[in-house]
């Protein structure tokens, strides 16, 4: 007879998932984070709502450390854009449907349509951590605008939000490489726009920043 409680049995299960995969902890998270998502039908409601937090910080840690690592392959070249043709208004739905939904559901898209010429995996997943970015410098009340324009030689992605200015050490002086050593007195640039500006950089293309009239405006021009 198991006379463990249900918090007790979720600790223990925890705990073997985890050390089952000592030597690779970010799988260990990952399967930790499934398993919770799993076992939230059948909890309590202040059970899900604590299982619903640690799965969210789980989970955007886990993505910051995929997108550090994505950064530094762009920047050094280990890893080159694969350019196809695809679906601009597939393209944007799939960057929403990797957003938790109060995010995504106040993302206002514009000129989504036709085709698109760009690695589809990273232009996703670096306009994902920018609305991300966007989000956590305080648009929250804000709705985020993502724009694409394009024309015979590039496209143009634009993402606008009300949120706390970008610091201005990054819009006068450039963003550093995270494969290049950075001063530990030095500002550390959001991981976001470094992602940004070596995906452009890969299709060569630019990143540009501005803030005006109270707006931020992030653009990636990439060549087609």
């Amino acid at each position: 007879m198991n006379d463990a409680s249900p918090d007790e049995t979720t600790i223990r299960r925890v705990r073997e998932l985890v050390s089952h995969d000592l030597k690779n902890p970010i799988s260990a998270a990952w399967t930790t984070t499934a398993f919770m998502s799993e076992m939230a039908d059948s909890a309590d409601d202040l059970m899900q709502r604590n299982l619903a937090t640690i799965r969210s910080a789980l989970t955007r840690a886990l993505e910051w450390i995929d997108d550090f690592g994505l950064t530094i392959q762009l920047e050094t070249g280990e890893l080159l854009p694969s350019k196809s043709e695809g679906d601009a208004e597939t393209l944007a739905n799939r960057v929403l449907e990797g957003l938790p939904e109060p995010l995504a559901d106040r993302i206002r898209l514009s000129g989504w349509d036709g085709r698109v010429l760009a690695d589809p995996e990273l232009l996703q997943r670096s306009l994902r951590s920018l609305l991300v970015y966007a989000d956590e410098r305080g648009a929250a009340q804000e709705e985020i605008a993502l724009g694409l324009t394009r024309d015979r030689e590039e496209i143009q992605v634009v993402c606008r939000d009300r949120g706390r200015p970008i610091p201005g050490t990054w819009l006068q002086g450039g963003l550093p490489s995270l494969a290049q050593p950075i001063q530990a007195t030095a500002p550390k640039p959001p991981l976001a726009l470094l992602l940004c500006d070596a995906v452009a950089r890969g299709h060569g293309g630019v990143l540009r920043m501005a803030h005006e009239d109270g707006e931020n405006r992030v653009s990636m021009t990439l060549s087609v």
